[in-house]
């Protein structure tokens, strides 16, 4: 029973986002290029083979793509997480997480205002410069939600939560972000 009503919701959820809805001149995107950037704060977990770390770290974004609907964008991410600062006095400081994605966006009204949800699935890399710290590479995928309000035509401005996880070999990531977002209009 519970399957089948997370299925509707699903199938329903995926049917919303997919409409196209009607453009008004007012809404209308000013460029086939959209470009924006998030800055916030989030709670890392990291997990290596029967060990688990959590921190609260500073994370960013940049992103841009094309328009494919007033409501519809798709394009790439590059970002990640800061999870040591490096130190140019201390050669072994210094450990993040970066992510490079496709991502696709859907705003529940044209013009990039109000609700909408992100999705995103790429590649992610762990780096360190300890010595011993292994490089890794492998896959990561984040989901957010956010709400954008148009600021006298220099975009969208607003809050947003993301979740992100990834995997590198044996060692596995999960992160749970509250940030800030800027989107192009």
């Amino acid at each position: 029973m519970y399957r089948s009503k997370a299925w509707t919701v699903l199938v329903e959820t995926v049917a919303v986002l997919a409409t196209p809805c009607g453009q008004g001149a007012e809404n209308s995107p000013s460029s086939s290029i959209w470009y924006g950037a998030e800055a916030g704060a989030s709670n890392v977990t990291q997990s290596l083979t029967g060990s688990r770390t959590r921190s609260s770290e500073f994370s960013m974004a940049l992103r841009g793509g094309i328009v494919l609907t007033p409501q519809f964008l798709l394009g790439a991410e590059v970002g990640g997480f800061l999870l040591e600062a490096s130190n140019l006095n201390d050669p072994e400081r210094g450990r993040g997480i970066s992510q490079v994605f496709v991502v696709a966006e859907h705003c529940a009204r044209p013009g990039r205002e109000g609700l909408f949800g992100k999705a995103g699935l790429g590649y992610a890399s762990y780096w360190g410069l300890r010595s011993g710290d292994t490089n890794r590479s492998g896959w990561g995928g984040s989901l957010a939600l956010g709400h954008g309000t148009v600021t006298a035509g220099h975009g969208a401005f607003g809050p947003m939560l993301t979740f992100t996880a990834g995997r590198f070999g044996d060692m596995r990531y999960r992160a749970v972000s509250i940030g800030l977002n800027w989107s192009s209009l």
